[in-house]
């Protein structure tokens, strides 16, 4: 079996007496989604910020294709094949869509400006990764005419750009209505094969759709991981957290 594209052992990270990482330990296989759920304030945007490179951990390893990550930064990482979506859109404003796709595809190849002979093909990549995340003819529209549900699209074409080996994504249907929800899951589904996902979401349908397996953070602790419907049918699991989502 080849290694995990993610693998995170004993990582560990506190703010002053407050634990928000506790040995936590995961990882995500090759065309998997991997989702990580928990209620607010468990420690959810805290992992995926050390897991992408924003935030040091105080101990533990992270390695990412094989290779021990744990020091490297974002950028480094980006480098590397690790792309990241954040709760909040943050595509470029001012900027159109093709704009924003072409300046990351760009950023691919380690040059914030392309050479002429490569124009073409970055028109050509741009308008493919468009008509991947569906919006095909949209390019020449800035990203404030777009809606909410673009945008996150937008976002996503952006970290595609990258060619990444893993997605990391954080809360992507965040204020999405049921249309563009089901739209970003049947999008996410048909990406699972290109590429790996780790996924934090607080959608119990997307994340029972989308996710190979689950791991559930509570306080800095992961207090179960397994398939799906392991974890939905679990008692600790249902005591801590699903209860109180099907309650609300």
């Amino acid at each position: 079996m080849s290694a995990p594209v993610l693998a995170i052992e004993g990582l560990c990270k506190r703010f002053g007496g407050l634990v928000v990482a506790d040995s936590i330990a995961l990882g995500v296989e090759a065309g998997t989604c991997h989702a990580v759920i928990g209620p607010n304030g468990a420690g959810k945007t805290t992992l995926v910020n050390q897991i992408s490179g924003l935030l040091a951990p105080d101990s533990g390893t992270i390695r990412f294709a094989g290779r021990d990550v744990t020091a490297l930064g974002a950028a480094a990482r980006a480098r590397l094949g690790l792309a990241r979506t954040f709760q909040i859109s943050s595509v470029i404003g001012g900027f159109t869509a093709a704009e924003n796709i072409a300046l990351a595809l760009r950023a691919r190849s380690g040059s914030a400006l392309s050479p002429a002979r490569d124009a073409a093909d970055i028109a050509a990549r741009t308008r493919r990764l468009l008509a991947e995340v569906g919006l095909e003819g949209m390019g020449s529209r800035l990203t404030a005419a777009l809606s909410h549900g673009e945008r996150r699209a937008l976002e996503l074409a952006v970290a595609l750009a990258l060619d990444p080996q893993l997605l990391v994504l954080d809360e992507p249907l965040a204020g999405m209505g049921r249309e563009e929800s089901r739209a970003m899951i049947d999008l996410l589904t048909g990406l699972k094969a290109r590429t790996a996902m780790l996924l934090i979401e607080h959608d119990m349908d997307a994340v029972f759709r989308l996710a190979d397996r689950v791991s559930v953070l509570v306080s800095g602790t992961v207090i179960a991981s397994g398939p799906p419907e392991a974890i939905r049918t679990d008692a600790a699991v249902k005591a801590a957290y699903l209860g109180q989502e099907e309650a609300s």
